[in-house]
């Protein structure tokens, strides 16, 4: 017993007393070992230990021949305590205080006045305590805490009190941990009432009825399903409900048991909410945090059943109420228990006793219509027959007698399933199997990451013969099943338009050219329905939504087809000679893969180009027109200069212009619409990295196309390329430089070298703002045609290292080296 319970009351001053084995004059005569239990010590000292053991002369005998002093009694040294003296048997070692390790409030536990079996501090001393407020803590809730010890009479009317104030966080872990420890706790008996010193005041009705008003207030202001993370202030005002609804009187106990109704559909809500939560989180971090709150949620739900206690049974809305919350607890709760917080732990171990102390209510209440509706609800996947007979419940033989059996329907498509639901713990098996998560070779299957990236997805056991797993929720309106085939993973979505497998992109590619656009492959989810024996292409941003502008292939027809607002819309084939002549025209400008060719329902040519975001059509100039740009593509491409530029487009402008033709006499005229091309001019060049090639004494140039695109114009008049944007300025004189050769250019008069240092050399090219880092890596660029030179060895500076490829006129392009790497320097 003494090694469980400790001594109450203050001991004696160890200070004071001297152990008979520590007394010099009477150790060398010891015969036994000393004891490390019990031993002689005194309670006074001896002579020779006090001031009295000198004596001056002159002195007489009876001053010098004094009497030894020590009073020896028994001492327990364990407990450093004296057997006789009377001690009371406290078991408040076992009920100290509790804080999370992070908690500021767990520097309480180090003064003695805080302990549960002690009256709490003064109100001078929590006024003197202003001194330790921990950082990062108000100091009037620091006080506030305080005062909530300060004696056993006082503690109800001060937690009623800070429970109508705001200084006190009720949403806080660490205020949770102190206000639950001082409603529950028992405290000092009295002897003219049952409920002791500190709960008597429950006989107070003006007291009860303050504390109806704050609790239902406080619940008021966190029953928004806006406030679901308010879990804390609801475990507090859930406590203090039943504490009324406990010890109260009759009409406290009314009121207690309306207030935690109001607890049970407040936490139903959130329920609800956290579900959808867990659902749409979008990483997995969020979704612990939400599927921690949502056991929260359910535990809150499950708790407030303690007032049937007493009941033969429940309602079936109740019943619906308990299985769902219970049914969302197994669902949600973390498998590695050793990682939840303490304080969540703590409420699973009060949870487990009292759904234990309430099981035959629960079995006596069980309705088969409320469990359908609610295994429905989670796992939307099973096929269950409504029916609220209660006959056709079937419990399984002890040990399993708290477990229900359920068959679900069976038909030509799906098989039949067994399901176990553990009434008192939610557990669910479906043929034998829990609902869990796939197996991490499966999650790292990149079919399975290319739909779901690292979406964790619980499952159970399919329906579908052939496939292994399904998800135990729709998602996104669709069954998902799991399974291999021929030693391939193979997912099959099951919807009301038939099953769907979905297809991995790499069918669609070839060594050299692929099935379809790159457009349609890239960012696309292939589903093969094997019911109408198509494909539709779906964008991978929701690769879920089923709608008439998704490409779609017929595999029977060989055709794809697109209905985009009823204009029906069909892909020309990648692989066909039309689709070569016409991606000829954009050689060198976009790769033919990234080409997307297509007639629409008048038989009219339509081209799009995804990665620039342009879109062309035949116009009644039998030209390609850019709508974006309101542009065709000129027949000639020669802008007279940039000569060698492969990976260039040449548009030019059209106007409408209405024309009169004249009739016959008499019959008046009419207007027609000709379009006319105009002298205006532009360029289209991809940006990216450049590519040369020597051909003769030429440089062929090709640019490489990252989506991007820099647009100018031809000035005949001034005879110069112009600039549309202004990022693009030191594109133009890249571009002169890399295609420049020994003759003048048509347009310019000049060498490409000549006219990108002269432009170089324009104040339009003198930059006012810091350059951007695009600008920077066109003028390294352009720095990059001249040969590096420098000193070797560095130090010596006597022989000279060489190292470039020339391009053009070496002397010239040096000239280019010094103006461009001239422009940085005026940043630096």
């Amino acid at each position: 017993m003494s090694d469980v319970v400790s001594m109450s009351g203050e001991r004696e001053n160890f200070n004071n007393e001297f152990l008979l084995s520590s007394y010099v004059a009477l150790k060398r005569y010891a015969t036994a070992p000393e004891s490390k239990i019990f031993s002689l010590a005194s309670t006074k000292k001896a002579f020779s230990m006090s001031h009295y053991a000198t004596v001056k002369f002159p002195a007489r005998l009876s001053d010098v021949c004094l009497p030894n002093g020590a009073d020896y009694r028994y001492y327990d040294l364990k407990h450093r305590s004296w057997p006789p003296q009377p001690q009371v048997l406290s078991f408040a070692a076992h009920c100290s205080l509790i804080f999370p390790s992070n908690s500021v409030y767990s520097s309480l536990n180090r003064y003695p006045e805080f302990a549960v079996d002690k009256r709490g501090p003064s109100s001078y001393s929590i006024i003197a305590s202003r001194t330790r407020c921990p950082a990062g803590i108000l100091m009037k809730e620091f006080l506030a805490m305080q005062a909530l010890f300060s004696g056993y009479e006082h503690r109800w009317p001060q937690i009623l009190i800070e429970l109508g104030s705001q200084n006190i966080n009720l949403s806080n872990e660490s205020a949770y941990f102190l206000i639950n420890i001082l409603i529950l706790q028992v405290g000092p008996r009295d002897n003219d009432n049952v409920r002791g010193i500190v709960h008597r005041i429950f006989l107070d009705p003006n007291f009860c009825n303050r504390l109806v008003y704050w609790i239902n207030w406080r619940l008021d202001e966190i029953s928004s399903i806006v406030k679901r993370r308010e879990v804390y202030c609801m475990e507090i005002l859930l406590s203090l409900a039943l504490r009324l609804f406990e010890i109260g009187d009759s009409e406290s106990k009314k009121e207690g048991f309306n207030l935690v109704q109001k607890a049970r559909e407040i936490t139903l809500k959130w329920l609800s909410q956290l579900q959808v939560d867990v659902e749409h989180a979008k990483n997995s971090d969020t979704r612990e945090i939400f599927s921690q709150l949502a056991v929260w949620a359910s535990l809150l739900c499950r708790r407030t059943f303690i007032v049937f206690r007493s009941s033969g049974s429940i309602s079936s809305s109740l019943f619906y109420s308990y299985l769902r919350s219970t049914v969302s607890l197994h669902e949600n709760l973390d498998d590695n228990y050793a990682a939840l917080p303490n304080s969540l732990r703590a409420v699973l171990v009060r949870d487990s006793k009292l759904v234990w102390s309430i099981r035959h209510l629960l079995r006596a209440s069980v309705n088969m219509g409320e469990i359908v509706t609610v295994l429905s609800f989670y796992v939307s996947s099973l096929s269950l027959s409504q029916t609220n007979n209660k006959n056709s419940v079937t419990f399984l033989p002890a040990p399993y007698d708290w477990c229900i059996s359920i068959k679900t329907n069976k038909s030509a498509e799906f098989k039949q399933q067994n399901v176990i639901l553990n009434l008192l713990t939610g557990h669910l098996l479906v043929n034998g199997k829990p609902i869990g998560r796939l197996p991490n070779e499966w999650k790292e299957n990149k079919i399975y990451q290319r739909l779901f990236g690292h979406e964790q997805i619980k499952v159970l056991s399919s329906n579908i013969k052939g496939m292994d797993y399904m998800s135990a929720g729709e998602i996104h309106k669709h069954k998902v099943h799991f399974g291999f085939r021929k030693g391939k993973f193979v997912i099959k979505a099951v919807t009301l338009q038939g099953t769907l497998e979905f297809l991995p992109h790499e069918i669609f590619l070839g060594e050299q050219s692929s099935d379809l656009p790159n457009y349609l492959i890239s960012n696309c989810a292939h589903w093969l329905n094997h019911k109408t024996n198509c494909i539709e292409i779906c964008t991978m941003t929701n690769p879920w939504k089923h709608k008439p502008e998704n490409w779609k292939i017929d595999l029977s027809k060989k055709i794809a087809s697109s209905d985009s607002s009823g204009n029906n819309m069909t892909l020309i084939d990648p692989n066909s000679s039309q689709f070569n002549a016409i991606s000829s025209i954009f050689k060198d400008f976009e790769m033919p893969s990234e080409i997307l060719v297509y007639a629409n329902k008048s038989g009219h040519i339509k081209i799009y180009l995804p990665r620039l975001e342009l879109r062309f059509f035949i116009n009644q100039n039998h030209r390609f027109e850019c709508s974006e740009l309101s542009s065709e593509i000129d027949p000639n491409q020669d802008i007279g200069t940039w000569y060698g530029l492969r990976s260039m487009l040449v548009l030019r402008g059209i106007s409408t212009v209405p024309l009169r033709k004249n009739k016959a006499p008499g019959a008046g005229s009419s207007l027609s619409i000709t379009l006319v091309p105009t002298y205006s001019r532009s360029i289209l060049v991809p940006i990216g990295n450049l590519f040369f090639r020597k051909v003769g004494s030429h440089v062929e140039v090709r640019v490489a196309n990252t989506g991007k695109y820099a647009r100018f114009t031809v000035n005949e008049l001034l005879g110069r390329i112009d600039v549309t944007n202004p990022n693009d300025r030191y594109l133009k004189a890249l571009f002169h430089a890399v295609t420049s050769c020994l003759h003048n250019d048509p347009l310019t008069g000049r060498t490409g070298t000549e006219e990108a240092i002269h432009y170089l050399e324009s104040p339009l090219c003198q930059p006012v703002l810091p350059v951007t880092k695009s600008e920077k890596e066109v003028l390294t660029k352009i720095a990059r045609l001249t040969p590096l030179r420098e000193f070797y060895p560095k130090d010596m500076k006597v022989l000279q290292r060489y190292c470039g490829k020339n391009i053009g006129e070496v002397s010239a392009t040096h000239k280019i080296l010094r103006r461009t790497w001239g422009v940085p320097q005026i940043f630096r």
